[in-house]
């Protein structure tokens, strides 16, 4: 079981998984292009994101997942009953914790 000693660590990685999806935002979807401080901000961040990943046990994946993971699923839906029927699925299988 992970154990955390502190909140500074915890608070820190999550400030880091704010920053970096704001940049992923901006570059995947906006089409913009990061300045050289942002980029090396970005550089920075994920190499303490990796340094938490090997210390807590995530792989890669998780962490690409973690970064990137709500970018690519909030997408509008039209509201037809196809998509709303979807979206009650998504409801309900939450509730249900499954």
């Amino acid at each position: 079981m992970v154990e955390f000693s502190t909140t500074e660590r915890a608070d820190s990685a999550s400030e880091h998984f704010t920053a970096l999806k704001k940049y992923a935002n901006r570059v995947v979807l906006e089409g913009q292009t990061l300045s050289e401080a942002e980029a090396e901000d970005k550089e920075a961040r994920l190499q303490e994101v990796r340094e938490f990943g090997d210390r807590y046990g995530f792989s890669d994946k998780d962490v690409v997942k973690l970064i990137f993971g709500r970018i690519f699923s909030d997408r509008k839906q039209c509201g037809c009953p196809t998509c709303r029927a979807r979206r009650q699925m998504r409801i309900d299988k939450a509730g249900r914790g499954a």
